[in-house]
């Protein structure tokens, strides 16, 4: 896709993978939260439906884009039992192995017209959501009681770490740590 800008207001939760080989400057606003930085290949976002979200990049950007029906959502929810708990937060610039070889699987099959049949698609589907669903449960028990930033900090100084005598960008740290690189900058304050 050319250089554009997007905005839109969401009625389905939308998944992206990003699939631009090099890196692409970009940036990001979502429910009021502002986020620049880089896309890198097979980063995945994942915007809630009801979320405002634009999106504005200058170089050429390939991306496979899934929308996902709210009330499936909810219906894998219930029957996992996570409804309870069923408050899904976007993401950004994540990498996901499983999610992103889910998402391929799926571009492949429609890609292809569909060979192996809407059970197929539905399944990988299904698949999709039970990984968006574990993946906001996990986080949720994870940081309970626990800071996030300081474990999202923590990630960025063992890399630091490990990597010391090569250059690291902020880009790289704010990356790994999943966190904007205002708040990144501003936990060292």
């Amino acid at each position: 896709m050319q250089p554009q800008q997007a905005r839109e207001t969401l009625h389905k939760h939308l998944l992206l993978l990003h699939r631009t080989a090099k890196p692409v400057a970009i940036q990001e606003t979502v429910a009021d939260s502002f986020h620049g930085g880089a896309a890198f290949k097979n980063d995945i976002n994942f915007i809630p439906a009801g979320a405002d979200s634009t999106c504005e990049w200058k170089e050429p950007l390939s991306f496979l884009r899934v929308e996902l029906d709210p009330q499936t959502v909810k219906e894998i929810a219930d029957k996992e039992n996570l409804s309870s708990s069923l408050d899904l937060s976007y993401y950004l610039r994540n990498q996901d192995y499983k999610m992103q070889q889910l998402l391929l699987w799926l571009s492949e099959e429609v890609d292809q017209g569909n060979p192996q049949g809407k059970l197929y698609i539905d399944s990988v589907t299904n698949l999709i959501i039970y990984q968006i669903l574990k993946q906001h449960n996990d986080s949720q028990s994870n940081f309970l009681g626990k800071d996030p930033g300081l474990e999202h900090l923590k990630i960025a100084m063992e890399y630091m770490q490990d990597h010391y005598a090569e250059s690291i960008t902020l880009d790289k740290l704010t990356r790994l740590s999943n966190l904007s690189s205002s708040h990144f900058i501003n936990s060292f304050k």
